[in-house]
């Protein structure tokens, strides 16, 4: 943890925090990176889980289309 930046490695650590973090490390991230930051950073992010997809597109009342991952998902199949 010590050797993370937060500011040059928040786009990572926004993705990684809501793919496996509880819902209180997601509120402690809206928290410190400001809400646009984090919705920004997850709606242009090239692959998320479909559960972190559908998560965010509630928490944040954003279409999942406007997600670049829902529109590049066929790449990555479900197995």
């Amino acid at each position: 943890m010590s050797k993370l930046d937060y500011e040059k490695q928040g786009d990572y650590i926004i993705r990684k925090v809501f793919e496996n973090g509880s819902l209180d490390d997601i509120l402690e991230i809206i928290s410190y990176y400001g809400k646009p930051r984090v919705i920004k950073t997850l709606v242009d992010a090239t692959y998320l889980k479909e559960s972190t997809l559908y998560f965010s597109s509630l928490l944040f009342n954003v279409p999942r289309q406007q997600f670049r991952c829902y529109n590049t998902r066929q790449l990555h199949p479900v197995q």
